[in-house]
């Protein structure tokens, strides 16, 4: 793997249910004691369920959600114990993509306003020309013409939206950026325009990519190695290769067997998970993956699989492998 950027250590993330104004109910056990790290230049997807952890593991990482306990070190630096001075100044490098063009952009700014909003915050010493300059370069960068600075979100489609913050997020030439969803909303033929547009800035910025996804042929497309979550766990992690020629988990498996294929007549062996995900508020004992698992056995209600290299740096989390 390349020089390490951001590493990822234990770390935790509980959401209280308030009972009442003062007493905590429960609590939601969004991610539970995680740990990877991403190397320079380097997109690793994050793929998993509906509720797994991906979005918030995302937003750990910009410390834009305090977490309960770990750390997330950017270059070295534990983000979480940086002063809030130094931390403004660490934002320059990290930027997040949101999954909807829609809400992300104020509806009540002009384009300019918008990709400028980063120059303004980080650079205010810039000229309104340099800046106006800036973001027609900007949008030339992301396949838009300077003649739309002067328009309103609304006045867009989707997958211009969506190039619209890309272009905010390079703005300031970060070194990671987290795309969180940023491609479920597009249409297909839109998506793989906007995925090729990825791969592209990252070649010329030399970014490194947190690429968040449902989708594991568009994970597959753009990323390195791939995560993949179950419950507020990593269950697996590996290139992306292995994951797709030989997954280790059973729920990766799963997962691998229900992408839709073109031809219908092919043959597949689908495996259908029963029951439904059980509740991040009261997570079962041991393997979270237990009450669904096709392959478990006693030692999986009992014990919790550590989170271990099986070798070559695939890291599964099963007693089964």
């Amino acid at each position: 793997m390349a020089k390490e950027l951001i590493r990822v250590e234990h770390l935790k993330k509980d959401f209280p249910i308030k009972k009442n104004t003062f007493r905590a109910k429960a609590h939601v056990k969004a991610v539970d004691d995680i740990s990877f790290s991403v190397g320079e230049k380097e997109t690793i997807g994050l793929v998993g369920e509906s509720g797994c952890g991906k979005s918030t593991t995302g937003r750990l990482m910009l410390n834009l959600l305090s977490p309960t306990s770990g750390r997330v070190l950017f270059e070295g630096k534990d983000i979480y114990a940086l002063p809030s001075a130094d931390m403004r100044r660490l934002r320059r490098e990290m930027q997040i993509i949101f999954q909807d063009p829609y809400a992300s952009l104020n509806p009540r700014m002009r384009v300019n306003a918008i990709v400028g909003e980063p120059l303004l915050c980080h650079e205010p010493g810039l000229s309104r020309g340099a800046r106006d300059e800036r973001v027609n370069e900007l949008l030339a960068k992301v396949g838009l013409d300077a003649r739309y600075a002067d328009r309103y979100p609304h006045e867009f489609s989707g997958g211009q939206r969506q190039r619209l913050g890309i272009a905010r997020a390079i703005a300031l030439n970060p070194k990671l950026i987290i795309c969180d969803e940023a491609v479920s909303a597009l249409d297909v033929s839109v998506q793989s325009q906007v995925l090729n547009l990825f791969q592209d800035l990252q070649q010329e910025f030399n970014l490194t990519y947190v690429f968040i996804a449902h989708n594991l042929s568009v994970v597959k497309h753009i990323s390195d190695r791939i995560c993949v979550m179950y419950l507020g766990k990593i269950v697996e992690l590996c290139k992306k290769n292995e994951i797709f020629e030989s997954p280790l988990h059973p729920y990766t498996r799963a997962l691998l067997s229900a992408i839709p294929i073109p031809d219908p007549e092919a043959a597949r062996n689908r495996i259908l998970l029963e029951g439904d995900i059980p509740s991040a508020v009261n997570p079962p004992e041991g393997c979270r993956f237990q009450t669904r698992c096709p392959i478990k056995e006693k030692i999986c209600e009992e014990l919790e699989p550590e989170f271990a290299d099986r070798g070559g740096g695939h890291f599964v989390a099963c007693h089964k492998v």
